[in-house]
């Protein structure tokens, strides 16, 4: 019975839970069959305590060169500790030379009695001690050495075991292999059209756990054929729309032709319920709307005016950036009171003046700081990173190298952490 009890003790005490009631729970067993007293373990439970506070002051007061902070586990270990030896090794008035306790450790003529009581004693402490000793996280704290320069190095989180609903990759993925690379931290990826790479399993979804979000680059589409898609897959729930519109070699549409499109796309959305993320904005190359709040403003504009002044259907709104800055350039964005899609990302800066992107040791970095933005803006619902496998790559900034493979900064991109639990949750 004792090493029964003594086996639930070491799941308890691995455990770390219910730390109050299950070392009651020890006591008044013992204690039942004439171990120890309420006295000694409360006497001990307090002396452990009491140890448990003055190592934390000295942690506090003493400085780094002092051990780390003793933890919720360490303190929970002592009372599992302080429960079984008040329990098991006979303090005070457990120590009787007579009754039916003694009976059970003494022989017909007495001799065994100290002896078997004692091995009995060193048993109990040894298992405590192993125990105490086994449960115990011997995991090294983080110190001064391990802190990295935030603006030099960033080690790796490692790969997460739940991966971000937000963070997606911008790019024609078209193969088993490189979809397999990317699966592991990516939950959804675009490419520009309507349609995955015919290369793609069309079992992705299951396999890879991961989302294909069609786009509408700009206006040269077949309305019937878009729906006809989207119904075949109801898990598409998005529809990305206007690719760039104020670059002269993109969606090249002024703010006035695409409130003339408009009502197309939200016909489609009409019909097959999906929600609308666009135009996806950048800084152009277009004459007066190079900035995107620029030309945002006429597009709601000459809407508005073609529509008895009602506003666009738009459910998200689209950006790109490459360089620095991210978080200002989305600030300029919230007047328009709509969550983002940051569809397009990393840092191309690229003038000689100190700050240029040369390396993949500062595209990491970037890449860090960008996605921490993205993690935790709660306005910001998705976001891609451009791009997978870049031909020579001018900006340091793919992925994948060869077929199936990650670089250094897709592994990077992979292990980068979550935000809140609750990222992706629909705002």
């Amino acid at each position: 019975m004792g090493m029964i009890i003594l086996g639930a003790f070491a799941l308890a005490l691995c455990g770390g839970g219910f730390v109050g009631a299950v070392s009651l729970l020890i006591h008044f067993l013992a204690m039942r069959k004439g171990h120890g007293s309420w006295k000694h373990y409360l006497l001990i439970s307090g002396v452990v305590t009491v140890a448990v506070g003055v190592s934390a002051l000295a942690w506090m007061f003493g400085g780094p060169e002092t051990a780390g902070a003793p933890t919720g586990d360490d303190y929970n270990r002592a009372i599992f500790g302080a429960a079984l030896l008040g329990g098991r090794a006979r303090i005070g008035a457990a120590r009787r030379t007579a009754g039916p306790v003694q009976a059970q450790y003494t022989g017909a003529d007495g001799s065994r009695g100290r002896s078997g009581l004692m091995r009995r004693q060193l048993v109990s402490l040894g298992f405590t001690a192993l125990l105490l000793a086994g449960c115990s996280d011997d995991s090294p704290g983080p110190g001064p050495e391990l802190q990295a320069d935030a603006g030099t190095s960033v080690p790796d989180a490692g790969v997460p075991t739940t991966k971000s609903a937000k963070r997606g990759l911008a790019f024609d993925l078209a193969t088993p292999e490189d979809m397999a690379a990317v699966a592991p931290g990516v939950s959804w990826w675009y490419n520009w059209s309507p349609t995955p790479h015919p290369g793609v399993p069309s079992d992705y979804e299951t396999r890879y756990g991961m989302d294909f979000i069609p786009m509408l680059w700009n206006g040269n589409f077949d309305a019937a054929r878009i729906e006809s898609i989207l119904r075949a897959n109801p898990r598409i729930q998005y529809l990305l729309l206007l690719n760039e519109p104020n670059l002269t070699d993109q969606a090249n549409m002024s703010p006035q032709a695409a409130a003339e499109l408009w009502p197309r796309y939200e016909q489609v959305a009409r019909n097959t319920g999906v929600k609308l993320v666009g135009p996806a904005m950048n800084w152009g190359t277009m004459a007066g709307y190079g900035d995107p709040v620029v030309w945002l403003d006429a597009f709601y504009a000459a809407y508005r005016a073609a529509n008895d002044n009602r506003d666009p259907h738009i459910d998200y709104l689209g950006f790109h950036w490459y360089d620095y800055g991210l978080e200002y350039h989305l600030d300029r964005l919230t007047k328009y009171g709509k969550p983002f899609w940051v569809t397009e990302f990393a840092n191309c800066h690229s003038q000689p003046d100190g700050a240029q992107i040369d390396s993949v040791a500062k595209q990491r970095v970037q890449m860090t700081e960008m996605v921490a933005v993205c993690e935790r803006r709660q306005d910001v619902f998705r976001y891609a990173w451009f791009t997978g496998r870049w031909t020579n790559d001018p900006c340091f900034a793919s992925l994948l190298g060869a077929a199936g493979t990650l670089t250094e900064l897709g592994e990077h991109y992979l292990s980068l952490p979550a935000g809140a639990p609750e990222a992706g949750s629909a705002p």
